[in-house]
């Protein structure tokens, strides 16, 4: 049996049918926070021992401090669920999601939005196929085509899978990352297995068969940290190694800081090795710690402390290392 009505004010009704009450469709699921469904049109439907409302020409979905505003939808008193379709908007406090379909579960008061789901909380904007929001514990979690956004130093995260908590601004990707930190005239550019996103401490960790490219600097380590405000990088793990078109320099772990796209200093501590290449020489050195100055991308200055060993070949550009 079908109920249709017609109106703009929020679903707060009975119906009785032989003598039997039917629930009010705004208890349908239990929450302490008011809750109320508002839509220009409205039809319920009877399936066994619950019922399905059809919302249409605009919904409005009110839980506490949540708005879902959409085009059309329906609630489902078994399944306990609201899904609501169109050019939906989820806004709860300072987060903003937008996507094409929302389905909210009010018992557990988290929301999935489906279909360019784009999420945006103060400092970040989050982008992916697929988006939940678990207002309980402020955290996003995205999949497919999955993006973070951080305006305030111009840097995309790319990743499968990601996790954002809203209330410490940190986030984590996974599954084939890219890091693109974009400036006025370059990109810094890094590839690797696992991505954070430490925003509220502004700096970016990286983890797992690790590639970086800025101009002609190239690098490669197991792990990454990255201070865009400083523009200092920091390789270590499984013999890294920073070079560009006139120098290569390796060791346990290397702090690298950038000026655009030409590198500024080098410091490279135990195990510590480069090669320098100036003219027609090749300059080879080993020691507990490498520290190296740029002038314009090239080398300009030199220091090596402890168990110093060095060579010098002329004649000759080719790169030797590790």
């Amino acid at each position: 049996m079908i109920f249709k009505f017609t109106h703009a004010a929020a679903l707060v009704f009975f119906f009785c049918l032989s003598g039997q009450a039917i629930e009010d469709p705004e208890s349908m699921m239990s929450s302490d926070e008011p809750f109320s469904i508002n839509a220009g049109m409205m039809t319920t439907q009877i399936l066994g021992s619950g019922y399905i409302v059809q919302l249409m020409n605009g919904v409005e979905i009110i839980h506490g401090s949540a708005v879902i505003t959409g085009d059309s939808g329906y609630a489902d008193q078994e399944k306990g669920i609201v899904k609501v379709l169109g050019k939906v908007t989820v806004r709860d406090g300072d987060v903003t999601i937008t996507s094409s379909a929302v389905i909210y579960y009010r018992d557990s008061r988290r929301a999935e939005a489906i279909g360019s789901a784009k999420l945006v909380s103060r400092d970040q904007e989050i982008s992916a196929n697929k988006l939940q929001y678990d207002r309980n514990r402020k955290m996003s979690s995205a999949s497919g085509n999955v993006s973070m956004f951080d305006p305030q130093n111009n840097t995309y995260l790319f990743g499968d899978t990601g996790n954002y908590f809203l209330e410490t601004d940190y986030g984590i990707l996974t599954g084939d990352c890219k890091m693109l930190s974009i400036s006025e005239n370059d990109t810094f550019s890094v590839r690797g297995d696992t991505m954070e996103n430490f925003a509220d401490s502004g700096f970016y960790s990286v983890t797992g068969n690790i590639s970086v490219e800025r101009g002609t600097v190239r690098a490669e380590s197991h792990r990454l940290i990255y201070f865009p405000d400083e523009e200092k990088v920091i390789v270590y793990g499984r013999l890294p190694w920073i070079s560009n078109e006139y120098s290569k320099i390796w060791g346990d772990s290397i702090v690298m800081w950038l000026d655009g796209k030409e590198i500024s200093r080098l410091e490279s501590w135990r195990n510590a090795g480069g090669t320098f290449t100036e003219d027609e020489s090749v300059n080879q050195v080993y020691g507990n710690t490498i520290i190296l100055d740029f002038l314009r991308n090239k080398p300009r200055m030199l220091e090596v402390l402890g168990n110093v060993t060095g060579s010098q070949r002329t004649g000759q550009k080719e790169e030797n290392g590790p």
